[in-house]
């Protein structure tokens, strides 16, 4: 009987799938085929992460098995040269904390500076 229940838990455990966030790596505003993430690119993948084109991601963003998060490095800024247009559902967000003792919870944010159309 323990050999059963023990059997049905750990088929239980390994039954469920795991997906990646899509981590940026870059704060440069791109689209180009590399190993680097960005924005854009990420959130092109999401957009278009349906098509079998983008089965194994996006220029370094993604793969069939990534989840609809994108993160983004802390306390940083990502300046934009144009628009992004968002139309697939898709969480943003920022990096956690690997300190420890970070006292500053409420100040990680980022900055996303839109482009000048001057």
């Amino acid at each position: 009987m323990l050999k059963r229940t023990l059997a049905c838990a750990l088929f239980a455990i390994t039954g469920h799938a795991y997906s990646a966030d899509i981590l940026v790596t870059t704060l440069v505003d791109e689209d180009k085929n590399d190993s680097v993430c960005s924005l854009r690119e990420a959130i092109l993948f999401l957009n278009n992460r349906t098509e079998d084109q983008y089965k194994n991601g996006y220029n370094g963003c993604g793969d069939e098995s990534s989840s609809s998060t994108i993160i983004l490095k802390r306390d940083q800024e990502y300046k934009l040269n144009s628009q992004l247009e968002i139309k697939a559902p898709m969480t943003i967000a920022t990096a956690a904390s690997t300190d420890f003792n970070d006292q500053r919870l409420c100040c990680t944010n980022l900055s996303v500076k839109a482009f000048s159309a001057i």
